[in-house]
């Protein structure tokens, strides 16, 4: 490593990064070395996004039921500079003019719903998706967008650091929808 790349080095160890998920009120420190390397690659984390509408495939499969759009419900926890939280209590309070660090957020899936002519329906993720249903990913929010757009898959809300942060200094419940949508595909699910 080059002497500048050291220094960059120390000061990644050095630096502490809390992450916040207001769901939880889960507080869990970490450096921010630490954080850029657990980084997920975007493709990847779209990868277990589509093993989880599979798995609402297969199980609405079985059941029978009719559905035209899945939608998975992603909560989230965003990180920022230790010296920039005032307080860690609920609500948990920033300094003036606070941003998250780096455009890095961690993603869990934390239910679905099936949409059909009727309204809304799930079962409980643990009884769709068993053991494997509640994992939490890191990723470049604008990397996982566009990953995401790319591959045809719908986002319900704006998804930008900017509208993220909002709703998180606000305790507003961090949360969004990832949509797959089978009636514009033409491809509607058994009836």
């Amino acid at each position: 490593m080059l002497k500048n790349e050291l220094i960059k080095l120390k000061e990644k160890i050095a630096q502490k990064v809390l992450m916040i998920d207001i769901i939880n009120d889960h507080v869990y420190s970490t450096s921010l070395y630490e954080l850029e390397n657990k980084k997920n690659n975007s493709e990847k984390i779209v990868e277990y996004f589509k093993k989880y509408f599979e798995k609402i495939i297969i199980y609405y499969n079985k059941k029978e039921k009719n559905y035209n759009e899945i939608q998975l419900t992603l909560t989230y926890g965003l990180f920022f500079k230790e010296e920039d939280i005032i307080e860690i209590a609920h609500p948990i309070k920033y300094k003036k003019n606070t941003l998250p660090i780096n455009d890095l957020i961690r993603f869990e899936v934390g239910g679905f719903n099936c949409i059909n002519k009727n309204g809304k329906f799930n079962n409980n993720p643990e009884e769709v998706f068993q053991n494997d249903w509640y994992c939490g990913y890191i990723v470049s929010l604008k990397e996982l967008k566009t990953v995401l757009e790319e591959q045809g898959f719908e986002l319900t809300e704006d998804f930008s650091m900017e509208s993220i942060a909002k709703k998180f200094m606000d305790n507003k419940i961090p949360s969004f929808t990832i949509s797959l949508n089978f009636s514009k595909t033409k491809k509607l699910s058994k009836k």
